[in-house]
């Protein structure tokens, strides 16, 4: 099981209220990670549970402020969602794409994608205007559009068109060093 934890979702996190009556089973949001590690070995077992608890926004002292984050569950048989406290409320999200980047919300993100149902591994075929043929310039042009800016968004179309591109590994070595062309 591994989870990751950007502490980058400003603007969006708005975890629980905080209550004296939920005080035995609320936890600070910088707190949620230790908790899914220490306590359960699969995304089913986190899902089945996550809801049984309060995570309230508390000031991490290291720091000096509240961070305000939202997080990835990854597990070994491959399963993988997104944990997001918006509004006070909880949103669980299976992340089929394994992919996660920072604000907007993880819904918004996978909402965006529909931008970009034209990109292909492939390159696109020849087109023909009467009687001039035009060919793509090299390879690539299956992706002509994909977004090159380091906002989030975009950092989120990118990590889905190549993570979608890589072939298998046979490897964990292998797999480590495709991770990093992603």
């Amino acid at each position: 099981m591994r989870k990751v934890w950007p502490p980058d979702f400003p603007g969006s996190a708005g975890y629980m209220p905080y209550t004296a009556a939920d005080a035995g089973k609320t936890i600070a949001q910088w707190e949620l990670g230790s908790w899914i590690l220490e306590n359960f070995a699969s995304v089913a077992e986190v899902k089945a549970n996550i809801g049984n608890i309060v995570v309230a926004s508390s000031v991490f002292e290291g720091w000096g402020f509240a961070p305000e984050a939202h997080y990835i569950v990854h597990d070994a048989s491959g399963k993988s969602i997104v944990i997001e406290y918006v509004g006070g409320k909880l949103n669980v999200y299976d992340n089929p794409l394994g992919v996660f980047t920072n604000s907007p919300a993880f819904d918004w993100h996978m909402t965006n994608l529909r931008n970009y149902v034209n990109f292909s591994m492939t390159n696109v075929p020849p087109v023909k205007l009467g009687s001039i043929k035009l060919e793509p310039f090299g390879q690539g042009s299956g992706m002509l559009g994909l977004p090159g800016d380091f906002t989030p968004p975009s950092r989120f179309v990118r990590a889905v068109a190549f993570s979608q591109s890589v072939l298998p590994s046979e490897t964990g070595n292998g797999a480590v060093l495709e991770a990093f062309y992603i």
